[in-house]
């Protein structure tokens, strides 16, 4: 059975739609998402509902959970905090109940979902120094090493909230960074572990504007990093139209 996994849909329900289009079509049947429905993009209400509605089962982001969150996000930009304000005004008491009643880890079979990291996975923590590189050399090692010797053998380990997508494989006390090419197939077998980070459906900030999410197959082993095109205009007109700041609609379109 092949599984999809969506992170950092932040709202945007034409990335959303594109992406479960083209899960469909891959003949995936099983659905998880690492965090941040909402934030920054115009239809958080939508993208809630369809995530209830597929039955895809979700983490807690330090979007959603600010979202429902009295406290202000002090490392949120000037932009971000605009768009929570925006969002909760949104969402009604159905949708936050859903949000408040996503844990911010979650288990199944070999399957691990968390939106920033196992370590403290409440604290929203970085495994990248630098969101917008998926580089090794930005990635930071000591917290990588932590996050590995938390997650039991056998496991593979799905993460969010870098907005860039990667591939760790853990083997002899070593983790090694694999290529995200969309045209690249990596396999788990092999290794003893494996980290990912499914990159984002609604926001990328990896210099691919295209919507991303990853496919699993437990069976084969494989990790596929997928990417979508879907309508940019359409959904950066709505956040202009929902007076939103205008630099969340022109970053759809650089992938930054």
């Amino acid at each position: 059975m092949r599984i999809a996994i969506l992170s950092d849909i932040h709202g945007n329900l034409e990335a959303l739609e594109a992406v479960l289009q083209d899960a469909r079509k891959e003949r995936v049947k099983r659905f998880f998402c690492a965090g941040d429905i909402v934030g920054y993009g115009a239809n958080p209400r939508e993208c809630i509902k369809i995530m209830q509605e597929i039955g895809a089962r979700c983490v807690m982001g330090n979007h959603d959970y600010t979202a429902i969150s009295s406290q202000e996000p002090f490392s949120f930009s000037d932009a971000a905090k605009e768009a929570l304000d925006f969002t909760r005004k949104q969402l009604g008491s159905d949708d936050r109940e859903f949000l408040r009643g996503l844990p911010f880890l979650l288990e199944e079979g070999d399957i691990v979902v968390a939106h920033g990291s196992i370590v403290k996975p409440e604290q929203f923590n970085y495994i990248i120094y630098n969101p917008r590189s998926s580089s090794s050399s930005l990635m930071n090692a000591t917290f990588i090493g932590e996050n590995f010797r938390m997650l039991a053998e056998g496991k593979r380990l799905f993460l969010g909230h870098a907005h860039v997508p990667f591939r760790l494989g853990f083997r002899d006390n070593q983790a090694m960074f694999q290529p995200d090419s969309i045209n690249e197939i990596s396999s788990s077998e092999g290794y003893d572990k494996v980290m990912c980070n499914a990159g984002s459906v609604g926001q990328p900030r990896d210099r691919d504007r295209r919507a991303c999410y990853m496919i699993y197959n437990p069976t084969s082993g494989e990790i596929e990093i997928r990417r979508a095109d879907y309508d940019i205009d359409k959904a950066a007109g709505k956040i202009r139209s929902a007076g939103l700041p205008a630099k969340l609609a022109a970053r759809l379109y650089t992938g930054e």
